[in-house]
């Protein structure tokens, strides 16, 4: 049985195999991209859906104010049969009855001690925690996005870049040939000039299959093939300071906020444990109507109670203790999960702060260096026609010309991504920031479309009250993300935008500029 469409797997063949002439040539923009995965995304889709299923623990909350209303209905029925066989002066006996019976309670807490507002308490944390973790993976999504649109055209030119350099190397290789025809150079030249150029078929086949496995992860992340991908557009959020970063960070971060949000919700089941302690009030009204004898259907019988209780825990055997003292060692072990994740922030802004600073610094010097090595590429070859130059100096300067160009390639990519990588760091990353004319999705709507359904004015009384008499969650811990801060190197100015890489072929026609 085949398992695997036969389009799906031409399509697999053709990645693994670099088909890059049957690919989609339409031009795509990183923003068209962005907004595609952001819109089609199934792992971003299920986190919203986690979301939609998180509003409503508020609403499940909140209903244990409302009244509980309920209806029972019962039928009897009775059928009695006394019979004497074999007695013709004794019919027997037969009787039978049907009666119906009804009732309609309503109960309705006054006071809980506060227990449900710590309950929907700890749903709004739940909530806010939850958004948070959508919003972490928003911006997993968009790093990723663009992580696997600049592998492409990372990949695609380290590609081009083979393919002139073993270009090279073939018209290098017959040249030494010739040369050799007519006694200028030796076996020993003609070998090297081979074995280089197998050094570079060898890595154009690397090549061809990084690009392949990078048009795969673009497939996976996006959801489409890539097309002709347009250059990657300026990113201008980028702060001049480490210490706007880590500001940012503090306040924006969400799998900081979402561990605050944690903390917050601990904190509420503290109170909850505690209300354990308190009384609480309730007020039930019934409505009964059943027969007054059972098995008759006459008389029937009305009854009307109303029914006010209070329940106050006197001894539980410590359980009400036990559950204080393990929500509050909850509370301890959220409390130390904030700081610990503040330090890994803290960590992560510095990490890629200084990550963009290197790759910056070292961009400027490689195409400084790219420029000298076409140069002298140049050089090389022309003085190689003179006897000046022995064939292995043309080829390491067209070795150190390639390295070069690759370093550089790689280093404006990585630059790139981890420009993006700190915006996420920061919690300021957001599809607008990489595709403007992107809807973002609001959490919050569904949230408002759900808060209220079900309610009924008789929730008011016992909201009152457990928001003046119930327990009150403690106050949030301060933050002390000031004292651990490091200072961060200076940031350089951003790299000058994408230029092509200049084909080493082009210095076989004409001489490059000379290096400044």
């Amino acid at each position: 049985m085949n398992l695997v469409p036969s389009h799906f797997a031409l399509t697999l063949a053709l990645i693994a195999a670099g088909g890059l002439a049957t690919l989609p040539a339409h031009a795509e923009s990183l923003a068209d991209v962005v907004a595609h995965a952001y819109e089609t995304n199934p792992g971003l889709l299920s986190q919203r859906a986690t979301v939609r299923a998180a509003d409503e623990q508020y609403v499940q909350a909140r209903g244990s104010y409302g009244p509980n209303v309920s209806v029972n209905v019962s039928g009897t029925t009775y059928d009695d049969r006394q019979v004497v066989e074999n007695n013709a002066h004794l019919p027997g006996i037969h009787d039978s009855a049907r009666s119906l019976s009804e009732s309609l309670s309503v109960a309705v807490p006054l006071y809980t001690g506060g227990r449900v507002h710590s309950q929907l308490n700890q749903a709004e944390a739940l909530i806010l925690a939850q958004r948070e973790q959508l919003r972490r993976y928003e911006m997993d999504l968009l790093v990723r996005v663009v992580s696997a649109y600049a592998n492409v055209r990372r990949d695609e030119a380290l590609l081009k870049v083979s393919q002139d350099t073993v270009a090279v190397l073939e018209k290098q290789v017959a040249d030494t040939n010739s040369r050799f025809d007519v006694r200028q150079n030796t076996l020993t030249d003609v070998a090297e000039a081979k074995a280089r150029l197998a050094q570079s078929r060898s890595t154009l086949a690397n090549a061809q299959g990084a690009l392949g496995i990078s048009r795969a992860q673009y497939i996976s992340v996006v959801g489409q093939a890539p097309g002709t991908l347009d250059p990657l557009p300026t990113i201008d959020a980028v702060p001049p300071t480490i210490t706007q970063a880590f500001d940012s960070a503090e306040n924006y971060n969400p799998q900081l906020l979402g561990a605050q949000y944690t903390e917050q919700r601990s904190r509420a089941r503290i109170a909850e444990a505690r209300a354990g302690r308190l009384p609480s009030v309730s007020v039930q009204a019934s409505l009964q109507h059943a027969p007054y004898i059972p098995y008759l259907a006459q008389p029937y019988n009305y009854a009307a109670t109303a029914t006010v209780s209070v329940s106050q825990p006197l001894f539980t055997s410590g359980q009400i203790s036990s559950q204080i003292r393990q929500a509050t060692e909850q509370n301890n072990s959220d409390r130390l999960a904030v700081d610990e994740t503040r330090n890994q922030v803290i960590l992560g802004v510095t990490s890629q702060w200084e990550q963009i600073a290197t790759l910056r610094n070292q961009i400027k010097t490689l195409e400084a260096a790219v420029e000298a090595n076409t140069f002298s590429f140049y050089g090389n070859r022309e003085e190689e026609k003179n006897a000046l130059r022995s064939t292995i100096d043309v080829l390491n300067a067209q070795l150190e010309l390639t390295n070069t160009q690759q370093a550089m390639i790689r280093a404006r990519a990585e630059e790139y991504v981890g420009q993006v990588q700190l915006l996420a760091v920061m919690g300021v990353l957001n599809p607008a920031a990489l595709s403007p004319d992107v809807r973002a999705y609001d959490p919050a709507q569904n949230f408002r479309s759900v808060q209220h359904k079900g309610e009924t004015p008789l929730e008011w009384p016992a909201r009152t009250l457990d928001a003046i008499g119930g327990m009150r969650v403690g106050k949030e811990p301060a933050a002390s993300v000031a004292e651990i801060r490091g200072a961060g190197s200076a940031m350089p100015a951003a790299p000058d935008p994408e230029a092509p890489i200049t084909s080493i072929l082009s210095t076989l026609d004409k001489p490059p500029p000379v290096p400044r």
